[in-house]
């Protein structure tokens, strides 16, 4: 998803851009459609009067054929995306070690080819995926883990897990609510739902990121606010146990990625960070297990 943002002038922006006297999170958001629009005109690119690119709004339904599609199309190039970005994906493999200890059993919604849930050392893992190519992938790639092709908002697995992750998955989703009440149908009480998401705030950059082919293709998507996820999520049957912002520089850059990424922790640069982290546990969860488990 992530790549070079500093020949985009990112860099720039998040590493200059002072806190207000008020102690709230630097605004950004004027500078980031500022630089985005101007980068996007001159690359052909349209932007709404807000600075982002056109894509379905939180209430366009996107087709499941062609979310399908776009990623069989991928698949085998998958993992080299993965690789031109692979400090953003050791940097989400680290958010979800934070709540998922070694040893539980866990289900993968959106696994493509299986490295995630590889590398949190399941006792039981389940990867599920809408791309039976990316399924076939992560099969011979981890013989030791199960791996099934189906749909996020229709899960039949009859079985029940520990954690539910859903790692950038939720934009390419064509209905976010029934996957909300699939995925509970794998829960116990004291499981816990972590999903992650792109912050829409990013939306210009990774829209520009993309056409220059420093970001895996995202193909039909919508980027949905954390109030938005949270109100489908206990219409589901969930409440919400923590919500967070990770990662403000995805690219590795000696010292200053691991400076402010360090940064993106603090609460209050959440609405400014990449990452929307967001934890949920089933509304029949007892007192004692509802507490957020991360950091």
């Amino acid at each position: 998803m992530s790549t070079a943002f500093r020949s985009i002038g990112l860099l720039d922006v998040v590493s200059t851009t002072p806190a207000s006297p008020s102690g709230r999170a630097p605004c950004i958001h004027a500078r980031l459609r500022r630089l985005a629009t101007k980068r996007g005109e001159k690359c052909g690119l349209a932007f709404s009067k807000h600075g982002r690119a056109p894509e379905p709004s939180a209430g366009s339904p996107l087709v499941k054929e062609g979310i399908r599609d776009h990623f069989e199309q991928i698949a085998d190039d998958y993992d080299g995306w993965k690789r031109k970005a692979s400090h953003y994906y050791s940097l989400l493999a680290e958010i979800y070690r934070e709540f998922v200890p070694e040893g539980a059993s866990v289900l993968e919604v959106g696994c493509g080819t299986g490295t995630l849930l590889a590398s949190l050392r399941p006792r039981r893992g389940v990867g599920v995926d809408v791309s039976a190519r990316m399924v076939e992938i992560a099969r011979a790639k981890f013989p030791g883990l199960t791996f099934l092709a189906g749909d996020a908002e229709r899960l039949a697995l009859g079985e029940r897990f520990d954690f539910i992750i859903v790692p950038d998955v939720i934009e390419h989703l064509a209905d976010v609510p029934a996957m909300f009440r699939s995925v509970h149908g794998c829960c116990r009480p004291g499981s816990r739902v972590i999903v992650t998401c792109v912050n829409p705030l990013w939306a210009p950059v990774l829209h520009l990121a993309e056409r220059f082919r420093m970001k895996m293709p995202e193909g039909e998507h919508r980027w949905l606010p954390a109030e938005t996820l949270k109100t489908m999520a206990a219409d589901a049957g969930f409440e919400t146990a923590s919500a967070r912002g990770r990662i403000l520089l995805p690219k590795h850059v000696p010292v200053l990625a691991a400076l402010l990424n360090r940064l993106a922790k603090l609460r209050f640069l959440a609405p400014v960070d990449l990452l929307l982290v967001l934890e949920f546990v089933p509304r029949d969860t007892p007192p004692r297990f509802a507490k957020g488990r991360s950091r």
